[in-house]
């Protein structure tokens, strides 16, 4: 069941004409006590004095216990972290069989809550984290994110509920499947020119002119949200076991990286194999890499992966066509696609192997 303060939330967004504003979800006798305390730029800067927290985020024990460490956070905030993240998480795998008997499983963190794609399991966490450690404060502390959609949609949602400002840099050719939820839960949203190269560009721009808290999943060395994302992948092999081949979309490097430094930590690996659009074409796939950004986990992530392949070689309309009336595949976005493409495809050449990837998010947010 959801808390009254959750569900007197939903109510007002939905009545409400204009764009909600910021909904508050504590009460401000509980805010009080973490106004004025000390607030350090980074994460990195403060993260050493909680070894615990540190501990935890290297292990692999379950994201929800997260919560559950010492915290100076009122505890009916605490509360609020653990419902906001409860649907989150353990998500299923969708099983498809391939020719030669091979066997395709697809873990579909479109089902998580908070934003429907792999990015949900994140800010929930990350937040929590950053506001235990006093890097952040509510009402207070103005967020900063560039995003191509997925990341952006979770991160305004988790904002909207834990009263936190947020202004996304975006790129604005997006399309209004990506871009309506973003201004639904309240974002300001800097639209830039070109794609997110550019995107990161504003956003260097706005942090010496303003007081923003970035929310650095790229840069910093804390790593948190990689810790974070390599649990999809300790989910899939507490059930199922090493895969033979891994598929993983290559977008900002740090989903990718994760999931793949996961898998090469044991004896037995499968083959790493990832994709995006060729960086010599004008092709852009919203949530894949593209040329003229370099962040810090693509080059890692592409030094481990066995195989790169391109996106434009590649024909997802042929996937949609096969899976037509596979309500689940055929409701999957782009990016999820091109990995169905690649598994069919190297399934014509070898027997009795497992594939695995992720099915990020759904067809609407393409549109």
């Amino acid at each position: 069941m959801m808390s009254p303060i959750i569900l007197s939330k939903l109510k007002k967004m939905e009545t409400t004409k204009a764009l909600i504003p910021m909904i508050k979800t504590i009460n401000t006798n509980n805010i009080a006590p973490m106004k004025g305390r000390v607030r350090y730029k980074t994460i990195d800067a403060v993260l050493e004095s909680r070894q615990d927290i540190k501990a935890f985020m290297d292990g692999e024990a379950d994201m929800h216990l997260l919560f559950d460490l010492p915290s100076s956070i009122p505890a009916e905030r605490v509360e609020c972290y653990k419902k906001l993240y409860a649907g989150i998480g353990n998500t299923s795998c969708y099983t498809i069989p391939l020719a030669n008997d091979n066997l395709l499983r697809i873990k579909m963190e479109y089902t998580n809550g908070m934003g429907n794609n792999h990015y949900s399991r994140c800010w929930i966490p990350y937040l929590f984290i950053a506001e235990t450690l006093g890097v952040i404060v509510p009402e207070e502390t103005h967020l900063l994110e560039v995003s191509s959609g997925s990341a952006g949609i979770s991160l305004s949602m988790a904002a909207n509920f834990l009263d936190y400002k947020l202004t996304l840099v975006i790129p604005d050719k997006l399309p209004k499947g990506r871009t309506a939820p973003m201004e639904y839960y309240g974002a300001n949203l800097v639209r830039v020119p070109g794609y997110i190269g550019n995107c990161i560009k504003e956003m260097r721009r706005l942090l010496v002119r303003n007081t923003y808290f970035p929310c650095n999943h790229s840069e910093e060395n804390a790593d948190l949200l990689v810790k974070i994302d390599k649990r999809i992948a300790m989910e899939y092999k507490a059930v199922y076991g090493t895969p033979d081949y891994c598929i993983i979309g290559l977008g900002n490097g740090t989903s990718t990286y994760a999931i793949f430094d996961y898998w090469t930590s044991f004896q037995k690996q499968p083959a790493l194999v990832t994709y995006h659009p060729d960086l010599t074409k004008p092709e852009v796939v919203f949530g894949l890499y593209t040329s003229n950004v370099n962040l810090r986990h693509i080059e890692p992530a592409l030094s481990m992966a066995t195989e790169r392949l391109y996106t434009s070689e590649m024909d997802i309309d042929m996937v949609r066509k096969l899976f037509c009336f596979d309500t689940e595949i055929s409701n999957l976005g782009e990016s999820s696609l091109y990995a169905i493409f690649i598994a069919l495809e190297k399934a014509k050449h070898v027997a009795s192997k497992t594939f695995f990837t992720i099915g990020y998010d759904k067809r609407d947010r393409y549109v």
